[in-house]
């Protein structure tokens, strides 16, 4: 499974937790037009329209993304992008 954000596609190992606000995997990527094709681990989060129980779990969802854009620490896992797809039935939000 996968996902395609505005930088990079995103390739799902395995599930690592359920959150209040969402699913956490563990991912890898590629950088596009790298010839080396080196994966990079990154940790995925996501939350689904259809197993949100309420629309602050978007709002904590989207304000999560924002904060995590604005720091730069040693501790604090380094932020990449956030996103949303949308399928047929579904639209997802994500966090890399």
């Amino acid at each position: 499974a996968g996902a395609r954000g505005e930088r990079h596609q995103y390739r799902i190992q395995k599930a690592l937790g359920r959150g209040m606000t969402g699913l956490t995997y563990e991912a890898t990527y590629t950088i596009p037009g790298d010839p080396s094709d080196t994966e990079y681990p990154v940790a995925v989060k996501s939350l689904s329209l259809s197993t949100m129980s309420s629309w602050k779990q978007l709002d904590l969802f989207k304000r999560e993304a924002s904060l995590l854009g604005s720091i730069s620490h040693p501790s604090v896992p380094q932020y990449l992008e956030a996103f949303e797809t949308s399928t047929g039935d579904d639209q997802v939000w994500y966090i890399v």
